[in-house]
């Protein structure tokens, strides 16, 4: 709660659900090497497919985003930021980069590479207890 994540904001202080920023991040980051799918999108966000859809539709209802079927396969939605998508993102990773400087500014210099290790270590936690979990539901 004191990161802010039960606001409906950004911790950094956009006006955006955290799912939307964190996708139109994902998409300005990576829109350069290659088309992205919703199922791109799924996996880097580790959300399920309907959430996916329904975060896609706000996206593209809100145009930060269009959506087109694959040429290839019909079944893939392939996704693409809209100017206005890349202004947001640009300013939510302008936002996140600042706020993440100011965290990490209050933390003394001696205790940062014990904060980065152990967040990577719960990281890591976290993704292996996900993957039990999705194996175990099958």
């Amino acid at each position: 709660r004191a990161f802010g994540l039960l606001r409906n904001q950004t911790p950094c202080g956009k006006p955006i659900s955290i799912s939307m920023a964190h996708a139109l991040m994902f998409l300005r980051t990576s829109i350069q090497d290659s088309a992205v799918s919703q199922s791109d999108l799924q996996k880097n966000l580790f959300l399920d497919k309907s959430n996916i859809t329904r975060l896609c539709i706000s996206l593209e209802d809100e145009g930060f985003i269009t959506q087109r079927q694959s040429k290839e396969d019909r079944r893939i939605r392939q996704i693409f930021l809209t100017k206005k998508g890349e202004r947001l993102a640009d300013s939510l990773l302008t936002a996140s980069q600042r706020r993440f400087r100011e965290i990490l500014a209050s933390i003394p210099k001696a205790r940062q590479a014990q904060i980065f290790s152990s967040l990577d270590l719960l990281t890591n936690a976290v993704q292996k207890a996900n993957t039990l979990r999705d194996d175990s539901s099958k």
